[in-house]
């Protein structure tokens, strides 16, 4: 292919305009990145495909030690090279104006990177030669089809509507006060730290400051009943999308306030009233999401290594590196929306089926 050429850069702040073009959402953006190149460091470094001057292609690759048997829970730390967002959020690392391209970089990539690589989050069906393909734990979506919070309530089954009036039930007195995340202490830090300790499934733990000085898209909400911080959570607005980014609970109070799924309902009562068109609940705990209206959205992820004999190990053990979907069926509205999503380079196609749950 005529003029292609493969640039490579150490940080974020040097990538060009065009990189913010190609970026589906705000976490693949240059502003994002660079917060994390300051304030999550792991040698990021980004990969560029270009043909003339116009960008076909984009990837960050970071440096982290991370369990190869994560989702099967048995202890395995191993130095990788991966493609993603240092930030364990869900939209992959890689961007792209087509699956041909982002292949195309992926290879480059591959060339260039020693060690055991892992892409997270990328498009189900990325063909790519020799690498070990899995599935990821898919993120939780909800669209918009309410027109109130009260709209919302009134559509649940009647046992969910109870059960969800209960868990409200539990939070009657307690403040809510949401403002910048400059507004971040070291109690909200230590609810968070909580969290980690209980999380089989997670990547790194971010730093006080990664949380403290996020940019201006971010919020933080924050619970409090007597002066006492009893759950928050952070939340991403992207035009008409919100994403929950993290979030904090004190797990001593957390049968009496149901502060779990009460932060959950925070985060879906501002997504209605406040007019986005889709939620983003991230990629843990799909069960819990499930029961508050959201569905599934696949997700994948690849391994490589240059060794021969490793990638044969790796295809042997691939079922105990490669995430198991619940089989669990959740069904919490009187009339059950299945919405099928086929995405094409930055372009999601949705088709919507209604059906009624007897």
């Amino acid at each position: 292919m005529s003029c292609v050429r493969f640039v490579k850069l150490s940080s974020a702040a040097s990538l060009p305009i065009q990189w913010d073009e190609l970026a589906d959402c705000y976490f693949q953006q240059k502003e994002f990145l660079h917060h994390t190149d300051i304030y999550n460091p792991c040698q990021q470094r980004y990969y560029l495909l270009w043909q003339h001057d116009k960008l076909l292609a984009g990837a960050c690759v970071y440096t982290l030690y991370i369990d190869l048997f994560t989702f099967s829970g048995i202890p395995s730390c191993i130095k990788m090279q991966v493609v993603g967002i240092p930030a364990s959020v869900s939209p992959p690392g890689i961007i792209g104006r087509s699956q041909e391209r982002i292949g195309q970089l992926v290879e480059q990539i591959i060339k260039n990177e020693k060690g055991l690589l892992l892409a997270l989050n990328t498009t189900p069906g990325l063909k790519l030669k020799t690498c070990i393909e899995m599935t990821m734990m898919p993120t939780v979506v909800l669209d918009r089809t309410f027109e109130s919070w009260t709209n919302y309530l009134s559509d649940l089954r009647s046992s969910y509507r109870r059960r969800a009036n209960h868990i409200l039930h539990s939070f009657n007195g307690i403040k809510e006060i949401s403002t910048n995340c400059s507004a971040f202490t070291t109690a909200h830090y230590d609810l968070y730290l909580q969290i980690m300790k209980h999380t089989k499934e997670k990547l790194e733990t971010l730093s006080f400051g990664f949380f403290k000085n996020l940019p201006c898209c971010f919020q933080l909400t924050s619970y409090f009943d007597k002066g006492q911080l009893v759950c928050w959570h952070i939340t991403c607005t992207d035009r008409e999308k919100l994403f929950f980014f993290f979030g904090g609970h004190n797990y001593k109070l957390l049968d009496n306030y149901q502060s779990y799924f009460n932060n959950l309902f925070g985060i879906v009562r501002k997504f209605i009233n406040e007019g986005y068109q889709k939620l983003d609940l991230g990629q843990t705990a799909e069960i819990a999401k499930m029961k508050t209206g959201g569905q599934m959205e696949s997700r994948a992820m690849f391994l490589y290594h240059h060794n021969l004999f490793i990638r044969f190990l790796l295809r042997c053990f691939k079922s105990f590196m490669t995430y198991h979907l619940p089989k669990l069926e959740v069904h919490p509205f009187r009339k059950m929306q299945i919405v099928y999503r086929t995405k094409t380079n930055s372009h999601e196609n949705i088709v919507r089926k209604t059906a009624a749950i007897t």
